[in-house]
């Protein structure tokens, strides 16, 4: 890891407005990977993820992923069968930033493993269910107000 994790733990507090942390470990994916990053837990119980860029490529790559997370509306995000991060907060470090997300635990899988394995995708029975569609939604509010807010897999919205 390029970054020791208490430096990359103690930057996490800076980005996220009261952020107490109460536990860190390495969360990089091997020694060459992109993203030096830390899974963080906080005294209030939120697992989250710090994340920063080792070369430029992986600095481009983080960029456009914040661009996508900042677009997923809570709408959007109840529509969706999987979980996505939340983005949190970012703070600079050195040349670039770090970016902190919510943790969303898993395993990271090839392509070629989720076509030779039958049973991925999931069933359905294990993902999310939709959001309640609403009797009075139109292609201008998709979303009904008076439905009961939509499972997530954040434990701020449970």
């Amino acid at each position: 890891m390029a970054r020791p994790l208490l430096t990359l733990a103690a930057l996490a507090t800076a980005a996220v407005a009261g952020l107490e942390v109460r536990a860190a470990r390495a969360h990089t994916r091997d020694a060459g990977g992109a993203f030096d990053a830390v899974e963080l837990h906080s005294t209030d119980g939120r697992r989250l993820l710090i994340r920063a860029p080792r070369t430029q490529t992986a600095e481009s790559e983080q960029s456009a992923d914040l661009v996508a997370l900042r677009a997923l509306t809570l709408g959007i995000r109840s529509r969706l069968p999987f979980a996505v991060p939340e983005f949190l907060g970012q703070a600079p470090i050195g040349p670039t930033r770090a970016v902190v997300t919510e943790f969303i635990p898993g395993a990271v899988r090839s392509a070629d493993e989720l076509t030779a394995n039958p049973r991925w995708p999931p069933t359905s029975a294990a993902r999310s269910p939709p959001s309640t569609p609403c009797p009075r939604a139109s292609s201008a509010m998709p979303v009904c107000r008076d439905a009961p807010p939509p499972r997530c897999a954040s434990p701020r919205w449970q």
